[in-house]
């Protein structure tokens, strides 16, 4: 979710109480749209799932043609360990006992016995030990 907050002049640099504003991602899909307040702000919260890339929005004002269009980049990241890809446009973090050291999995896997797993750590727990940080096998 992107939260977004506009400030809508009209002439003068008065507040333009009421304009519609639009945003739109890559000039084709309809994100979303919503009217200024008394102060000329508009608030919106917009729903973005892609896969990781760059995008365009585009916030236009079509019933105040005195307003220029404004265009915002937006970064979308790829997952990270201690995510998973369930799908190609999420992540989810993985809950206290899974991990994940790999984010292109779907899944994310179950905390060896012997360790305590917090997202993307897999830490042996007290007289346990592991050969590398970044092993999942876990020894007495």
């Amino acid at each position: 979710l992107l939260q977004l907050s506009v400030n809508v002049s009209g002439p003068r640099g008065l507040p333009c109480h009421g304009a519609q504003v639009q945003a739109v991602l890559d000039d084709s899909q309809f994100l979303g749209i919503n009217r200024s307040d008394s102060s000329g702000n508009v608030y919106m919260i917009l729903k973005v799932q892609k896969p990781p890339g760059h995008y365009d929005i585009a916030l236009s004002s079509p019933d105040a043609p005195w307003v220029p269009e404004v265009e915002l980049e937006l970064q979308i990241r790829s997952c990270v360990p201690g995510e998973v890809t369930p799908s190609p446009d999420a992540c989810l973090e993985c809950p206290v006992g899974y991990f994940s050291l790999d984010p292109s999995k779907q899944v994310c896997d179950v905390c060896p016995s012997g360790a305590d797993c917090s997202a993307s750590f897999v830490v042996p727990v007290i007289g346990m030990w592991s050969s590398t940080a970044d092993s999942v096998q876990v020894h007495r």
